[in-house]
């Protein structure tokens, strides 16, 4: 077993998690009426949220990619010809 590359894949889900609540967080802050007074503020807190959508958006294509090749592999098993190509 390789305890390593599971610890890490487990380690990079909690954070894709704690990404998605950061996110949650500041959309949820964005709707208070007072939050747009501190212009530099919000600049930053924008600039954060569209770094964190875009690492959750590329872990999320990469886990769908991941899975689909999961899936092909598994279809392929009984099929050595198919099972070279991918």
């Amino acid at each position: 077993m390789n305890y390593g590359i599971k610890s890490a894949i487990s380690r990079t889900v909690f954070e894709v998690r704690q990404k998605e609540k950061e996110i949650a967080r500041i959309e949820s802050e964005m709707q208070n009426a007072n939050y747009w007074s501190d212009k530099e503020h919000a600049a930053g807190e924008a600039k954060t949220l569209a770094a964190l959508k875009d690492e959750v958006r590329e872990w999320n294509v990469l886990e769908n990619e991941a899975e689909t090749l999961s899936d092909m592999l598994e279809i392929s098993a009984d099929d050595e010809d198919i099972a070279k190509e991918i």
